[in-house]
Parts: structure tokens; sequence; C-alpha cells
């Protein structure tokens, strides 16, 4: 795998002709979820992915959390193509790298190109997760507080962190935090930089080119 870097190959949309003539036609999706959830390991959500070309943001969400057997081979190969300048990171969102450090996502480094798309295949050097109900709930909540923060809703938080607004909403009731508006900050938090380059706090920082 070629040791490329977000500063040696500059974030950019993926190019149409990846993605023309070929949204009918579905792969196993084996491959494009563990790519998804290798950009997830250095920080690349969904919705990030989304705005450079990858597809439906909540599309890309269910392929990361392993609900999709199939993908479209559109999806595949833009996947592919952000995945091969990505991988390194490091991506915008921590939230979105502690979730996969607590559900055990291998990195980039894990696979080669022989072992990413078969199944039976296991990453290399990577250990399963092995955290507790009550930690995982716990930075569950920690994490939607950033997201929210950042500027999602509940439901989209929800579905970055792969769970249902349901269980979402009941397991920060269950740690005291009541409904907020997304990207408003309440009791003391410190806006991040979504939130503050969108309020006019701060300057929103460039995109790369």
């Amino acid at each position: 795998m070629p040791a490329l870097t977000v500063a040696s190959c500059p974030v950019s949309p993926v190019p149409p002709a990846l993605t023309a003539d070929c949204a009918a036609a579905e792969v196993p999706a084996t491959a494009t979820t563990r790519q998804l959830q290798a950009l997830a390991a250095v920080g690349w959500p969904p919705t990030e992915l989304a705005g450079l070309g990858a597809g439906d943001a909540d599309v890309l969400a269910d392929l990361t959390h392993g609900r999709c057997d199939w993908a479209s081979q559109a999806t595949a190969r833009a996947v592919a193509w952000l995945f091969d300048r990505l991988w390194l990171g490091p991506g915008p969102c921590q939230a979105t790298r502690r979730q996969a450090e607590r559900l055990g996502w291998a990195p980039g480094g894990a696979w080669d190109e022989t072992t990413i798309g078969d199944p039976a295949a296991a990453p290399e050097g990577v250990r399963p997760a092995r955290i507790s109900s009550a930690t995982r709930t716990a930075m569950r909540v920690e994490d939607s507080e950033e997201l929210l923060l950042a500027g999602l809703s509940l439901e989209e938080a929800a579905d970055q962190l792969g769970v249902t607004p349901r269980t979402l909403e009941r397991n920060r009731t269950g740690r005291g935090l009541r409904p907020r508006t997304p990207g408003l900050a309440i009791d003391g938090d410190v806006p991040g930089p979504a939130a503050a380059a969108r309020s006019g706090s701060v300057a929103s920082p460039g995109t790369p080119t």
C-alpha cells in the first residue's frame, strides 16, 4: 500500500469519472466496510466522506457499521479512491476516531490488497476491543456531545455512532443530559471549531487544495 499522506495528496472530491455509469452495479461490501472503518480510525466520519463525493452519508454510515452485505460499484470505487489518499489521516473528527478505537476497527495498515476484501481474513496486529458496557455507553455519550456541538442533529449523531436515536437519547438522559440544539454550547461547553466557525467567533479553516 503506497505511503500517501493528506499533505502529499490534498483532499479533493472524488472525480466524477470514477462513479459514472456504474451506479446500478453492486459488489460485496467487505472491502468498502473495512476501508470506511479504517478511515474512521483516523478520524474521517461518513458525513465528511460524503462531502468529498463518496456517496450518501446514511449509506456510508450503514456500510461503516457493517449493516450492508453489498455496496454499489459507484460507492465502492469512490470509497477506495478516498481510502488510498486518506488512510494515514489525520481526519477532522476525534469522536469518530474514539468510536473506531472503542469498537476495535482496524486501521488501514492492518490490511493489504489481498486481505481487505476477504471476509475470512483478519486484520494484522489488531486485538478485539474489550470494553465494558458501562464504559462503552459513557464514551458514546461523550462522543455524542462533540457531534451535537459540531452541528449534527440527534438522529445524525446516533446514525454516525451506530445506534438508534432512541438509544442515544436514553443513554444521554441516563447521564443527566437534557436535549440540546445542535451546535449550541450549553452548561459551560466550549464551542468546537465547526460550531465556532458558524457563529463567526473564529475563522473557518481553509479547505486543502
